[in-house]
Order: structure tokens, then sequence, then C-alpha cells
């Protein structure tokens, strides 16, 4: 029995030994190096494999998404269903399957002032608006222009900029009354993407046709740069509000053009990425934007602070279009117009509790790291503890074995004396 609790005792030793050596280990791998406190996303190292995180099905011809910055969930424009699909940010699944709306629903905008998504529907020429709190349509339709292909929200006058491609010009709403605002804007030809920039105040507008940025003056509702020439058949476009530039997506020409918002002057002509490129979105966390490439389905990461390509293209589903980023979590979201559904990649972080990649808190409240740590001393203390044990049982002698009562005793050695009998015994 001693001998038992010596080779337990030797187990759990050796166990919590090399648990430490290996859990220390992984623990400094895991952790996001000096001078990043607990909490903060920093770029990753080789931040993409090309691997999405997960497919989230949802209506037929899913186009443009919205991301709700209150609640973090993404509104998905199904423009084939006719509907709109809500997604978790947090969870990653469908929360409401379907929000009737009008023909065509093709973008889906969050006004953060009114708590409202503004849906455009290209087929019917209007906007659906919806309370994005209780899902339920609010307004079922504000004539707009025709062929109302995208819209923008202005966080300074709480307005709301539609796109209209088939009528040339740029239709405001007031989000506090749900109105629209003056005559439309007059813009270049057929106007497909619109994008607020929040430093400025100013409004980008792609025009497909004439292959050129109008930009609007969000404090007037003035045109103040008519025209500013980019590549051909421009559709969408982003703002980076940290370095305050525009990207602008070419699906003509395959490529990116980057304006400066403070100058409204091309700074890069043209960044090549994949075929037909079409939705954009910026994540603030990183400082990248994500490009939805609809040829070669998928999507290309460029650094906006460098205006360089980051890794290879995340492969996607068939016909990627809308994009979007959850703020909160940093997941990227991607439209699949053919799949029907949104392909899911995980944050492009390292680092600090609360990121995806890298230590994130899960067990029992611990990081990743600690739990690393802690599974790696019970794994490693088994192995040395084992090792040491099987070394003690070698080296202990093996005692005799019991006799049966009544058995004789066992012969004596060659040349020694017959073991004594037993006291009592004849």
């Amino acid at each position: 029995m001693a001998g038992s609790s010596r080779n337990r005792a030797a187990v759990l030793g050796g166990i919590l030994f090399v648990g430490l050596l290996v859990g220390s280990t992984l623990a400094i791998a895991a952790s996001p190096g000096p001078g990043v406190g607990r909490g903060e996303r920093v770029p990753a190292v080789a931040p993409f494999v090309g691997v999405p995180h997960l497919s989230v099905p949802v209506g037929a011809g899913p186009f443009g998404l919205g991301y709700d910055s209150k609640d973090g969930t993404i509104w998905v424009a199904n423009e084939n269903s006719g509907n709109v699909t809500v997604v978790s940010g947090s969870l990653n699944t469908v929360v409401v399957p379907s929000i009737t709306v009008g023909t065509d629903p093709i973008s889906a905008t969050y006004d953060s002032s009114n708590g409202y998504v503004y849906v455009t529907n290209v087929g019917s020429n209007n906007v659906t608006v919806i309370n994005a709190a209780t899902h339920k349509v609010v307004v079922p339709s504000i004539v707009v222009g025709v062929r109302p292909f995208s819209s923008a929200f202005d966080s300074a006058n709480g307005y709301v900029y539609v796109a209209n491609e088939g009528s040339d010009n740029v239709t405001v709403i007031n989000g506090a009354t749900d109105k629209v605002v003056s005559p439309p804007i007059v813009v270049g030809s057929a106007p497909t993407g619109v994008a607020y920039d929040s430093i400025n105040g100013n409004l980008y507008v792609e025009n497909f046709g004439s292959s050129n940025l109008t930009v609007i003056d969000g404090s007037t509702d003035k045109v103040i740069v008519p025209s500013i020439p980019t590549a051909m058949g421009e559709e969408y476009g982003a703002v980076d509000t940290t370095n305050n530039t525009v990207f602008v997506a070419s699906c003509t020409d395959s490529n990116v053009t980057v304006i400066s918002g403070a100058t409204n002057k091309i700074v890069v002509h043209a960044i090549s990425v994949g075929s037909c490129p079409r939705g954009l979105a910026f994540d603030s966390g990183n400082g990248y934007v994500y490009v939805a490439d609809a040829g070669a389905d998928e999507v290309s990461v460029i650094d906006a602070a460098t205006n360089k390509l980051v890794g290879s293209p995340l492969l996607a589903g068939s016909d990627t279009f809308g994009v979007a980023v959850d703020a909160s979590s940093g997941y990227v979201y991607v439209a699949n117009v053919v799949s029907g559904n949104l392909t899911v990649f995980a944050p492009v972080y390292s680092g600090g509790a609360g990121s995806s990649a890298g230590s994130t808190t899960n067990f029992l409240g611990l990081s990743s790291g600690a739990v690393y740590a802690l599974l790696g001393v019970l794994l490693i203390w088994g192995i040395v503890g084992t090792a040491a044990a099987v070394k003690f049982s070698r080296g202990k002698p093996k005692p005799a074995p019991l006799q049966p009562a009544g058995s004789a005793p066992p012969p004596p050695p060659a040349g020694g004396s017959p073991p004594a009998p037993p006291p009592g015994a004849t």
C-alpha cells in the first residue's frame, strides 16, 4: 500500500512539472506581446489563412449588408426573396429569418440616431423603414428616385442619402421624420454607391455610368465637387475614418482607387484586387479594407495605412457582393448572392482578452493562455509522474510470495540451514 501511495504521488508530481513547462510555453505563444494591454485588438503577424469561419444561410440573393452598432446585428437585404434577414453578430446565427419589405431589396443602412434600418428596394423605387429593436416595419414605403441602389447615413445631420441609379440623383431622407427633404441632388450617370465621411462631413457618390465620383457637402446638401475621375465602372465605396481616405471599387477594371478626404484628390490610382470588386467595408479595429471580389468569389484585404494588399485573398461563397464588419467583435460578413448565404470570417486580431485569435476569455473565466497552461500542467504532470513511477517500481525488490496455510515451507537454499519452525510447531 505504501508503494502505491508513493507511485500516485510521483505521478501527480510529474504531471505538475511537465505541465508547467509546456503550459508556460503555450501561454507565452498566446500572449499579445509587450506593450499590448488586455482587451486590445492588434493586427496579427500572419493574419490570413484563407479559411472562412462559418457559413450562415439567409434569404435568396443576398446583396447589401447593414450593421446595427447598437445591438451588433447584421441586416441582410435579400433581393430575390424580397425580404430582410437579421443575423446576430455575437452568435453568428439568424435571429429573424424574414422581414417583408419592397420589391428587390438591395441594401440596408442603419441610422444610429433613431435606431431604424433603411432598406432600398430597387424594383419598387422606394425605401422601407424598420425598427431595429422590434424588427417591425414602421414605414412601408418612402418614394424615392428610380432604382435606388444604396444609401448612407450622415451621423452629423441625421439624414439618409439614397443613390438612385436610374434617375441620376440622390434622394435625402430626414431620419427624424422619415420624409424626403428638398428636391433630389443631381450627380453623375447611374449612381450606384454612396459613402459618408464623418471626418469632413461629405458624401461620396460613386457614378457607375460616368466613371467618376460626385462629392456632396452634408451640411448644405450641395455638390462641392461635381466630378473626380476614377476607374471605369466603379460601384461602391468605403471611408477610412482613421486616415480620412475613400476607397472606391471598379468592377470593370478589377481595382480599387484611393482618394484623400482632405483634398478630394486621388492618392492611389489603382490597387489591383480580384475580378470585379463590388462591396467594401472598413474595419477601424485593424485598419483594413475588405473588398468583395464578385468575379473571383473571394475577398481581398487592403491595409489602409499603406494601401497595400495583405496576405492572400479570403475564399468566400459564390458571387460575393456586400461586406460588413462587426465593430464590437471584428468579425467580417460577406454576402454571397448565388450561394444564398453569408460567409463569416473570424477577426484578424491576436492578443488581449476579447479577441477571437489569441487570448480570449473562456473556461472558468480564464484567458486561453491560462487554459493552455492549466491543461499543459495536467498533461505533462502525468507523463513525468508515470515515468517516475515506473522507475521506482523497477528499483524496488520483489517480495516473497505468500504461502497458503498448512503448506510446507519452501526448501532451504543450497548449503544453508532449514528455516526455523514457527512458535508452537512440533
